[in-house]
């Protein structure tokens, strides 16, 4: 079994986790729409940030990919679309290497006492997903 993650800057990913930010900025859309394992970049968007406070190079929380849309106007960074995030949870911070765009982190590489609940919330949002599409 596997679970899509988004690796993004800190301090962005513990305000996503945090149900802070509810919103993404990205370069280009997704078609997907699902939970996501929030991961930390290993450089922070800003160096002078506490890494006890803003951990990088670590998984720190889920959330659902609802929707993504176009962004009118486009960003002094160049950004086109905003992923729209929701159900922002955090979990116990754990390594992990990031990758660009969504990827799959396989449930062995997620510590046996997360496992669970990950998949608890995968099992949730497929069965409500389910239930929508009939």
């Amino acid at each position: 079994m596997v679970i899509k993650a988004l690796t993004v800057k800190q301090p962005f990913t513990t305000y996503i986790v945090n149900g802070v930010k509810t919103e993404e900025y990205r370069h280009r859309a997704t078609l997907y729409r699902g939970p996501l394992l929030i991961c930390s970049s290993k450089i922070p968007f800003d160096d002078d940030l506490d890494p006890k406070v803003f951990p990088n190079g670590m998984a720190l929380g889920m959330v659902d990919l609802v929707d993504c849309r176009p962004i009118i106007r486009r960003s002094k960074y160049g950004f086109r679309y905003a992923w729209i995030l929701a159900q922002a949870q955090e979990i116990e911070p754990f390594p992990i290497s990031g990758r660009p765009g969504i990827f799959e982190v396989k449930l062995e590489q997620i510590p046996e006492h997360l496992r669970d609940s990950i998949q608890a919330r995968l099992a949730a949002f497929h069965r409500a997903d389910a239930l929508l599409g009939d």
